[in-house]
């Protein structure tokens, strides 16, 4: 019985119609952790499954950038917050579920590889409870020979029209960045 219950649950999962909804179910259990717990809190949502990892060659050995990466971004106007982000291959490139836990703001990336190690793509907030970030801007990944991964945006400030850029350096697997810790 437990076989036919699992099975049913990921056909309905792997149907694209049902994948919507499962992304918003996911974005208001998250929003429902932050606006109900005091500090903001990263609850995990399902992942699908990818179908094959964004891998590149280095040497003998295969890297994938999928998985939970962390850092510190740092904006223009010298504004830095810590960041944390899921990072998962999909058919179409590279999608992401991104946390700012200052913030409390969740949002995911659509990314296109461009080139080797290189990923474009666009930001879009999806939960802003403290009305803190810019809904959207364009984000660049580009994987460094370290084996972290540098990040940028882009975007323009929608109460000021100003364009703002934010930088970071994301490390893998970390629960928190280091900087943030104690704060």
């Amino acid at each position: 019985m437990l076989e036919r219950a699992a099975g049913f649950a990921r056909s309905r999962v792997d149907r694209p119609e049902h994948r919507a909804r499962l992304a918003a179910l996911a974005c208001a259990a998250a929003v429902a952790g932050v606006a109900c717990g005091g500090a903001p809190v990263l609850i995990s949502a399902p992942m699908l499954e990818a179908e094959a990892p964004a891998a590149h060659a280095t040497g003998d050995a295969m890297r994938t950038v999928d998985g939970d990466w962390a850092g510190r971004g740092t904006q223009s106007d010298d504004r830095s917050w810590p960041m944390r982000v899921r990072l998962s291959s999909t058919e179409h490139g590279l999608g992401a579920q991104i946390f700012y836990p200052d913030e409390g703001c969740i949002g995911e990336w659509a990314m296109h590889e461009v080139e080797h190690g290189l990923w474009e793509g666009d930001e879009t907030i999806l939960s802003d409870p403290r009305h803190k970030c810019i809904p959207s801007g364009s984000v660049t990944l580009r994987q460094r020979d370290d084996g972290t991964l540098e990040w940028t945006w882009e975007g323009i400030d929608p109460n000021t029209g100003a364009d703002l850029s934010a930088r970071a350096v994301l490390s893998r697997g970390a629960a928190q960045p280091e900087d943030a810790r104690g704060r």
